[in-house]
């Protein structure tokens, strides 16, 4: 993936942490946006570079994008692990890129006037999709979510609250696909989402590319040639003033060793610790014991 940041460190190799402690004392503060998602996130982030020498903190509710920029300029935060696509749109509103390598292009130089920059970009997308089951694909020898459109009105979708009226929804689902009159059943969760598909009562479902459930179910993604869903590739912003190698050094190696399905097995680690349905663990453990698995930690536990 492209930096917004290019930093060449010979001899760095790909899920290695660094040697020795890099980060000297120097304070951050890590953000995130209020989710749990984004708290898993922030203390991965956090605790490597905490094992690196950095004195961190967190402040894991700053909230919508608008919020996390101008706390990022302001000192409030000095790094969050945020979403590509939702956080171009958030700065730059006029633009309608929604193709990955595109949004990856434009993110930089849209943050670069407000004096933030990003580092490497993960290999972990929270971009939503359509979903549905091999057996309704197989039924309907389905491919893209425009398949759907020849008997859409008998269909009913699941989706996060307020889809029915993004920028997904309803009318750009009939504009790019002509898909018209559907039924919706917003939840919120996708875990809800999830659950209401798998017991029929949706046929189609919008979910996170990293919801858990969706390998495990063998759940079969639509395409969608049109781009109708923003990309949401994660990548830690910061701002320009806190750079240095050594939080360049720290922060890639993490980006580098977190992927999709990774990042789906840590959400659903998460979420049964939550509901009671697996093993009761905190965010801090989840996050400290895929770092371990990883080899990114270079202390031992407290």
């Amino acid at each position: 993936m492209a930096s917004g940041i290019a930093v060449a460190v010979l001899g760095t190799l790909v899920g290695c942490a660094p040697s020795s402690a890099g980060g000297d004392g120097v304070e951050l503060t890590i953000g995130s946006h209020g989710t749990m998602e984004g708290e898993l996130l922030a203390q991965i982030y956090g605790q490597a570079l905490e094992a690196d020498g950095f004195t961190v903190d967190y402040n894991l509710g700053v909230g919508n994008y608008k919020n996390s920029v101008a706390g990022l300029r302001s000192g409030l935060i000095d790094f969050i692990p945020d979403y590509s696509g939702n956080l171009l749109k958030s700065v730059s509103p006029q633009s309608s890129s929604r193709v990955p390598s595109v949004v990856e292009t434009e993110l930089p130089r849209a943050l670069a006037p407000l004096g933030l920059a990003v580092l490497d970009y993960t290999r972990a997308e929270t971009t939503r999709a359509f979903f549905t089951t091999p057996a309704f694909v197989e039924a309907h020898s389905l491919v893209s979510i425009g398949d759907v459109g020849l008997f859409s009105s008998a269909l009913t979708f699941g989706g996060p609250e307020g889809f029915v009226d993004s920028a997904f929804g309803r009318t750009a689902l009939s504009n790019q696909y002509g898909v018209e009159d559907w039924t919706a059943r917003e939840k919120k969760s996708d875990a809800a989402i999830l659950k209401e598909l798998l017991a029929g009562k949706t046929q189609v479902a919008v979910l996170s590319l990293a919801s858990p459930g969706i390998t495990e179910n063998n759940l079969v993604k639509l395409e969608d040639p049109e781009f109708l869903m923003a990309p949401n590739e994660i990548v830690p912003v910061i701002p320009a003033r806190k750079y240095s190698p050594a939080l360049a050094l720290v922060a890639d190696d993490v980006s580098r060793a977190l992927t999709t399905e990774q990042l789906a097995v840590l959400n659903g680690q998460v979420t049964d610790a939550a509901d009671g349905t697996g093993e009761k663990q905190s965010v801090e453990t989840i996050a400290r014991n895929w770092l371990k698995s990883n080899g990114l930690l270079t202390t031992p536990e407290a």
